[in-house]
């Protein structure tokens, strides 16, 4: 069922123009850079985005000029892992072999480390729950972090109800470009 709704939101997404993309990627920097959580965190762990992805260019670009410490991925050879790069410039990347720009050397952070992840997305629900790609390398970074993770996607990517199995990890929040989504909180 993930595999053919993955299809379906992709190509949803790839249907998108050059200009809606930037458009909607420029809605939902504005309310990221708006948010507390983004204003307070120190260390921030953000995507490259590819393929239509919601742009991260302008909240790198951000983060470099408020000397908030930048932390991009970096997929380790052969393995469904990533690991976490400190990147101070655009200078340093280079395309891995799926073409994703990764930073070529820098230093490893420790994921506990981190004050805030934003979180790449091919389609999500209302309750926090995300569709990525299908490789499980977000589904295994996520598990180990504590602090709030933040999925940008555009609002047509939106389902009401994704499958959700045991390993996946549900976001704080979701922003698309008209609506945030918070994970509810049980109070029990």
């Amino acid at each position: 069922m993930k595999v053919d709704l993955r299809k379906k939101l992709l190509q949803t997404r790839s249907r998108l123009s050059d200009a809606e993309i930037t458009l909607i990627s420029e809605k939902i920097t504005d309310t990221v850079l708006g948010l507390q959580t983004y204003q307070n965190a120190e260390t921030v762990h953000c995507y490259l985005s590819i393929n239509k992805e919601i742009s991260t260019t302008s909240l790198i670009n951000n983060l470099l000029r408020h000397n908030k410490r930048l932390v991009v991925p970096r997929v380790i050879t052969g393995t469904n892992r990533m690991e976490h790069i400190a990147l101070k410039d655009h200078d340093h990347l280079k395309p891995n072999a799926w073409g994703i720009a990764e930073p070529h050397g820098g230093t490893n952070v420790d994921i506990q480390q981190l004050d805030l992840v934003l979180v790449p997305m091919v389609g999500g629900d209302p309750k926090g729950n995300r569709l990525g790609y299908g490789k499980g390398f977000y589904d295994q970074f996520l598990s180990g972090v504590k602090c709030p993770k933040i999925g940008l996607m555009p609002e047509c990517c939106l389902v009401d109800q994704l499958p959700v199995e045991p390993h996946d990890v549900k976001l704080d929040m979701i922003i698309t470009e008209n609506t945030i989504f918070k994970k509810k909180i049980n109070h029990s």
